[in-house]
Order: C-alpha cells, then structure tokens, then sequence
C-alpha cells in the first residue's frame, strides 16, 4: 500500500489511507540542548527539548467546513524535560481547541538519545530502563519491515522529517487510515503531522506567524 504525499499548496480532503503531511512553520526560538551534529536525531529534536515549548496545529480542512465534532486546533506543549541515558525525554501536554486530549494516541513522552527516538503514549509506560528505541538514531529516511518510518515532509523544509508508523512489509491492503506521522525540524520544533494519532482525518499543519 502506498501513503500519498500531499503538498500544503495542493491539499484537498484526506485520502482514505492518508499521505505524509504538509508543513509550514514559525520558529520556535534557538534549539538549545547538546548539538550532536548534524544528521542526529538529537540535533534534529533539539528544539522540541526546551521547557515550556509550545507548537500550534491547524487542522486543514480541504473545501469542506468542519462538523462540531471535529477539532481545528491542537497544540502541544512541553512541560518538562529530563535527563536520561545518552539523551533527553520531552513530556507533552496535548490540547484539542483548548480543550485537554486526556483520552489520545498522540505521543506524550519522547525520548531523543543517541541510542534513538522512542514514542511513548502515556507517562506510565516512561521508565528507566526504558525499552529498546523505536527509531534509529540517525536523521534520515527509514523504512523498516515493520512499517516505522522516517520520510523526508514534502513540500516543507530543508532537514525537516516526520517519524511514525505504517503498514507492515506483510501488511493486508488497509481499509482505513492506517499510518500516523509526527513531524520535525531542527529549528522550529514540531511541525505539524496526520493519521490515527491525530484527533481527525485532517492533517495539522503548523500556525502560520501572528496567528
């Protein structure tokens, strides 16, 4: 099965089985943290390792309007970031318009060392030792058996990549929405990103400056 890429500029509504987001930014300040060089997945996640970072999302919504139900709006804040073994882990308190996602698949502890990048999807499944690093360490596309990935975010920055998970090389053909993806940059944080671990079938593209 294939993820069609939709660019920013060209998005209409949502395939039934997604594609890698679209992503515009606004900086999120200096990146801070050790730079491990570049090509790192530490240097690459460096801005997201910042107290008190904050990214806005908007939900593109194509030419439809959207229901009630749908949210337009997420965010996601770091509210604290600690030390570990070879790296760091940035906890994240996600919101969907304003209010707080306290049922979500979206990441809420990452963990960035030079071992690798791990997701986890609640704060009691974080402890030391960890299990093994679900990305590798390096910077780059990936495409492994299981179906993670790394894929370069067409149509966005230079150096900006998103992180998730797919269908697996033995995979059926997919019925519904069957990847979710979470996008970076090295300057300016999170970046935007779509699929099952977002509150909606739109992908969520950074805020534009001012907004």
């Amino acid at each position: 099965m294939t993820r069609p890429r939709l660019f920013a500029a060209a998005l209409a509504t949502l395939a039934a089985c997604g594609g890698a987001a679209p992503a515009t930014t606004t900086p999120a300040g200096p990146t801070g943290g050790e730079d491990q060089g570049a090509g790192t997945a530490v240097a690459l996640w460096a801005a997201v390792m910042k107290p008190g970072a904050s990214f806005a999302f908007d939900a593109h919504l194509g030419e439809g309007p959207p229901t009630e139900e749908e949210p337009v709006l997420v965010q996601a804040t770091v509210t604290e970031v600690r030390e570990v073994d070879g790296g760091r882990a940035a906890f994240l308190a996600w919101t969907a318009n304003d209010e707080p996602l306290a049922a979500t698949n979206m990441p809420v502890v990452i963990v960035v060392a030079t071992t690798g990048v791990s997701f986890f999807y609640s704060a009691e499944d974080f402890a030391e030792p960890y299990p093994a690093l679900t990305f590798p360490p390096a910077a780059a596309p990936t495409k492994l058996p299981d179906g993670t990935f790394i894929d370069p975010a067409p149509g966005g920055l230079a150096g900006e990549l998103c992180y998730g998970y797919g269908p697996a090389d033995d995979a059926e053909e997919c019925e519904d929405v069957c990847f979710s993806q979470l996008c970076v940059h090295p300057t300016h944080g999170l970046t935007g990103g779509e699929g099952k671990w977002w509150p909606s079938d739109y992908p969520f593209v950074r805020r534009a400056p001012g907004r």
